[in-house]
């Protein structure tokens, strides 16, 4: 479980570095700065990459967080890159609220 506490603390500061990075940005000043796009995909894919090394107990003890759409989210964005939608994702995560998931997971 202390491997786990990492990850999901992992997961909680990409979740808020997300935040940090949008955090006024309208739709349209999203979809035109590179910077915080790349900055975005990468703490999407910390955050998946810490979901895939979760023990099977934590995700089961958590079962209000989509696990399996949060590591295919970062296998998208790590092996089809080229096709992705980055508008979708921002809507994702808004909609999902995995920080205050995480939040009170820990």
């Amino acid at each position: 479980m202390r491997r786990d506490d990492a990850l999901l603390l992992d997961m909680l500061i990409a979740a808020r570095k997300i935040e940090r990075f949008v955090s006024g940005l309208t739709a349209e000043q999203f979809a035109t700065n590179e910077l915080v796009q790349s900055a975005v995909i990468r703490e999407l894919q910390v955050i998946g990459e810490a979901a895939r090394l979760l023990t099977d107990e934590t995700r089961a003890a958590t079962p209000q967080i989509d696990w399996r759409a949060i590591t295919g989210m970062r296998n998208r964005l790590v092996h089809q890159y080229f096709s992705i939608r980055l508008m979708s994702f921002g809507k994702q995560f808004t909609k999902a609220s995995l920080r205050s998931s995480l939040s009170l997971s820990r």
